[in-house]
């Protein structure tokens, strides 16, 4: 009584599903009643499983990701984004700002991008170099509308790492020079 319990309920029709039940005692003219509240909790379950395995797919990428709020604060960032950039933080509380991980002129390229009047339509792919540990990495982003409306506005960014198509796209145009 006076607590949340999560148990296993079954319907009319034999479908087992998660329900949180709370129970109440009051008294009433010196009688005790019962009062219950159920839940169903399948939407919750099923929208916490998906969660689990986009932070899984997320956590184990080779690429970036990078969620941004409207004024180009990071929301999120996957484990291997912290890696390749210079914007690694030992300290989870403080927040990590577009500032840390790039040079401003791309960050005034990402907020002309996102800008735009087709952004939020089509998005935008495109190559902007970042700040890595030791030397700038150019890498390929994809960047899109996650969400957009009067009250709340987020960015979502994929981040590869183009280093080495760099390098050989830069072999291949010394071998093309050295033929002609």
């Amino acid at each position: 009584v006076g607590q949340k319990r999560e148990t296993l309920a079954k319907h009319k029709n034999g479908y087992v599903f998660p329900m949180e039940i709370s129970v109440a005692e009051y008294q009433v003219a010196g009688e005790t009643f019962f009062s219950g509240i159920v839940r169903d909790l399948t939407g919750e379950k099923s929208r916490l499983k998906q969660i689990k395995m986009l932070t899984y797919f997320s956590d184990s990428s080779r690429q970036g990701f990078v969620m941004l709020d409207e004024h180009l604060n990071i929301i999120y960032c996957n484990p291997y984004f912290l890696e390749v950039t210079s914007c690694f933080q030992d300290d989870k509380a403080k927040r990590i700002k577009l500032s840390d991980c790039y040079v401003q002129k791309n960050i005034e390229k990402i907020k002309e991008i996102i800008t735009t009047k087709d952004f939020s339509q089509y998005g935008w792919s495109g190559e902007i170099i970042i700040k890595g540990k030791k030397e700038e990495i150019p890498t390929l982003h994809n960047i899109f509308c996650i969400l957009s409306n009067e009250i709340d506005a987020c960015v979502g960014m994929v981040i590869t790492d183009i280093t080495q198509q760099k390098i050989v796209e830069k072999k291949l145009a010394n071998a093309i020079k050295e033929a002609d």
